[in-house]
């Protein structure tokens, strides 16, 4: 099953790889053009970050949309496969590149982030006085968190509304909705800095938007329940 939903996936899914890695492709080739490569560094995964709203959707959606009816019939006939089973093939082939991109975007941000002079430092008690001096922190946990939720949402949306453009777009315009939210709940004299540090605020936020974005993933397997794939 993770083999054929891969090879019905896999042109969309290399297009996706090659966008999300060209910041970093530009970086390298323009790596002798500058005295500190850190800046580029993070400006290129802050890019990566803005292009995987597009791209997550892309993924998920078009995996779930991707089935051709001839080909499940085919494997219900000669296997013992469920339909739980044939969306968690495709929600496989589809979440690992998406990790992958995530983790890649996360770890050249820190290493930048580190590696700048003029940044400050990340550290567990890390204070909000700190933490705004950068003009890059605040934006960039926006960005990421909002990443698994246009995933979820493309997924989500392309179960319920069986339409895979819709659900991609929607996926894109979630992104900036859960980015709204962390700059709500990070608002100077807000409960969340009054009451919590920076990274534990982080860590709150990242936790209700990933168990928000799980949520739409489960409820897109409970809706294929109404239909097929």
């Amino acid at each position: 099953l993770f083999w054929k939903d891969f090879k019905l996936s896999k042109t969309i899914i290399l297009i996706g790889l090659v966008v999300t890695h060209l910041p970093f492709i530009a970086i390298i080739g323009s790596a002798g053009q500058t005295e500190s490569i850190a800046p580029s560094v993070r400006l290129a995964s802050i890019i990566a970050m803005t292009v995987s709203w597009i791209v997550f959707p892309m993924w998920s959606a078009s995996s779930y949309g991707s089935e051709w009816p001839s080909s499940t019939d085919q494997y219900l006939a000669y296997l013992p496969v469920t339909n739980n089973q044939l969306l968690s093939s495709k929600l496989l082939v589809v979440a690992l590149p998406s990790m992958f991109v995530f983790i890649l975007c996360l770890a050249c941000f820190l290493w930048a982030q580190s590696n700048i002079e003029t940044e400050p430092k990340i550290y567990i008690s890390m204070s909000w006085d700190d933490f705004r001096t950068s003009d890059f922190l605040s934006g960039t946990v926006a960005y990421l968190c909002a990443m698994p939720v246009t995933f979820a949402m493309g997924w989500y949306f392309a179960a319920r509304l069986k339409r895979v453009i819709v659900a991609i777009i929607l996926g894109i315009v979630s992104g900036p909705v859960a980015m709204a939210t962390w700059a709500i709940s990070s608002m100077p004299d807000g409960y969340i800095a009054e009451h919590f540090l920076p990274l534990e605020a982080i860590g709150i936020h990242s936790a209700l938007l990933t168990t928000i974005s799980i949520l739409l993933i489960v409820l897109g397997f409970n809706r294929s329940k109404t239909g097929s794939v």
